[in-house]
């Protein structure tokens, strides 16, 4: 399966628990660059999961097998080192240190964006990426995360992955505790990566929000992918 020019890709991926049961699997799933793609499922479908092994933060004591690609490289599902992907949480808070301020990290990742530079595509100006978030980087700039509302660091998280150079964008319920206006804000932002080179995938319960964000949907029941692509209470 897969090329070189895969943005991501799943390849017989399964997790299971201490006891042995399968939570996840066999899933099978690639991403082009560029595509934006949702999962769409029930709670404790193993969207969450999925989500977990292709930003490598698969949670203690849980078993996977299989393998994963980002950044060009394939990996195991468990592999801390996963490469030119990002991951916008639920909650934006855990995407961001508490401790430094924003222009710090953003700072940070765009650095780490320049390293890759080389082999991929330009980084955007920090302050640039800000205001192409809706951000005014005069006032985000110098505050700690905690500072913000919680759209506003949804909108920092974008912004991130973008100035790393990410590839792919795994965002996980990304709008689940926002209010509607904002809501259709960071929808609108997610919907526009392809137009700056970014993939994304887009993990959610929400069938209108992934009609509006993406080109294609899967649906994941019962931790396997198939089915048609109804609506998700």
């Amino acid at each position: 399966m897969g090329t070189d020019v895969m943005a991501g890709e799943v390849e017989d991926l399964v997790v299971r628990d201490p006891a042995g049961r399968v939570l996840l699997g066999p899933v099978d799933l690639t991403v082009t660059p560029g595509e934006r793609v949702a999962v769409l499922g029930r709670s404790g479908a193993g969207k969450s999961l999925l989500a977990a092994c292709l930003t490598a933060g698969l949670p203690p004591g849980l078993v996977a097998s299989g393998r994963v690609r980002t950044g060009g490289s394939w990996r195991h599902p468990a592999d801390v080192r996963a490469r030119g992907v990002a991951l916008v949480h639920q909650e934006s808070a855990t995407s961001l240190h508490p401790l430094y301020r924003v222009g710090t990290q953003l700072d940070r990742a765009a650095r780490l964006g320049r390293r890759r530079a080389a082999t991929d595509r330009p980084v955007p100006v920090v302050d640039a990426l800000l205001e192409h978030v809706g951000l005014d980087p005069a006032t985000v700039r110098p505050r700690l995360p905690v500072e913000l509302s919680g759209g506003q660091r949804q909108r920092v998280c974008v912004a991130l992955a973008l100035a790393c150079g990410a590839d792919l964008l795994v965002a996980d319920e990304p709008t689940t505790a926002l209010d509607t206006v904002t809501e259709a804000d960071v929808a609108a932002l997610l919907a526009d990566l392809p137009a700056r080179g970014t993939a994304l995938v887009l993990v959610t319960h929400d069938h209108a929000l992934a009609g509006r964000c993406t080109d294609r949907t899967v649906v994941l029941g019962a931790g396997r992918l198939g089915g048609d692509a109804v609506e998700v209470p």
